[in-house]
């Protein structure tokens, strides 16, 4: 796995992999089994992927079918998540799918929903008072 990116290289490497497939790339935000799930469904279709999580061990970051990318636990730093997302969003030319296989991921998205959707396209159930 390389060392850490930053998030201009990273959404660079994005335009690259959208632009060479003709597809919109996938974001699998938690590389445990269900991200592995994602990462296989997605590479079927021939839509690339990046992986991102925080537990270097996780199988899909070491799927043959991603790019792994690890950050910060988004429980204790989401600040580390929102900001590269944020960054790396800038610089996309499209709208990568972002999916959440994991809590911590999607607790973060689902409190800064407005912000990442402007460069990301996700789909969340509703926000409510009492959660998140």
């Amino acid at each position: 796995m390389k060392g850490r990116i930053s998030s201009r290289e990273w959404a660079e490497g994005l335009n690259r992999a959208a632009e060479s497939s003709g597809r919109p790339s996938a974001v699998v935000a938690g590389a445990g089994v269900a991200g592995l799930g994602c990462i296989r469904s997605l590479e079927k279709r021939g839509i690339p992927t990046t992986a991102i999580d925080w537990r270097s061990w996780e199988l899909g970051l070491h799927s043959r079918y991603t790019q792994p990318l690890v950050l910060s636990n988004p429980a204790l730093t989401p600040s580390d998540w929102l900001d590269f997302l944020l960054e790396a969003g800038r610089a996309l030319e499209t709208r990568p799918v972002l999916l959440m296989a994991a809590d911590a991921p999607l607790r973060l998205v689902s409190a800064h929903r407005g912000e990442l959707a402007a460069h990301y396209a996700f789909c969340i159930p509703p926000k409510k008072p009492s959660t998140c």
